[in-house]
């Protein structure tokens, strides 16, 4: 049995991917990678989202989902926000200016 932050029961769902499922699309956090005849394959836990999901992909916010054996083509890697090259200092942010006979 495992308990959130506020003393609340949480129930755990552990999964195996099956198939690419576009409609529940949603951000995970990657737990681990691995590597099977070559080929990645991640374990993931899914983060609870309020909106934006089709109702048959939701989970209630005391349900943890762990989805594992995800394949590569069905991952899309992102940098945290505010993580990527173009938020450093010296990141190139020069206008870039176009003759006015191609506007």
């Amino acid at each position: 049995e495992e308990r959130d932050e506020n003393g609340e029961e949480i129930t755990i769902y552990r999964t195996v991917w099956t198939e690419r499922n576009n409609d529940c699309m949603r951000y995970c956090k990657v737990l681990s990678r691995s590597e099977q005849l070559k080929r990645p394959y991640y374990n993931v836990e899914l983060i609870y989202q309020e909106k934006n999901l089709h109702e048959d992909c939701l989970h209630p916010p005391h349900e943890r989902v762990y989805v594992d054996m995800i394949p590569q083509h069905a991952v899309t890697l992102t940098d945290r926000i505010f993580t990527g090259d173009i938020h450093l200092i010296n990141a190139f942010r020069h206008f870039i200016g176009l003759p006015s006979h191609l506007l």
